[in-house]
């Protein structure tokens, strides 16, 4: 298991969007779940160069994937704290990239 440095997990922390593409796409590799993807280019993004090193391969992974789009059609803002409405939809779409079954979900 991967974390903070030291072993560290900071579990009352919150969760950037680069730690969030992260988990899913460690979590996804864990399952055999299809990490492949595109060789995403991600230099469109003015804020690209500001992913950390461990989360590049995850946020390229995400974006080809159509798991993650931009907080705007330039940035990625892989350093902000994600909502629970960013968490939903990246876990909506990364199951329904995986091909499971997916109940519908009404609006509202």
């Amino acid at each position: 298991m991967l974390g903070y440095p030291g072993g560290y997990f900071s579990p009352d922390n919150s969760v950037s969007r680069q730690d969030l593409v992260t988990i899913l796409f460690r979590y996804a590799q864990y399952k055999n779940s299809g990490v492949t993807a595109p060789n995403t280019d991600l230099s469109g993004y003015s804020d690209f160069k500001q992913l950390a090193s461990y989360a590049q391969a995850p946020m390229r992974w995400a974006v080809g994937n159509q798991i993650v789009s931009g907080t705007s059609s330039t940035t990625l803002s892989p350093k902000g704290t994600a909502t629970r409405a960013q968490l939903v939809q990246m876990l909506y779409r990364w199951l329904y990239k995986s091909s499971w079954e997916l109940p519908f979900i009404p609006n509202g």
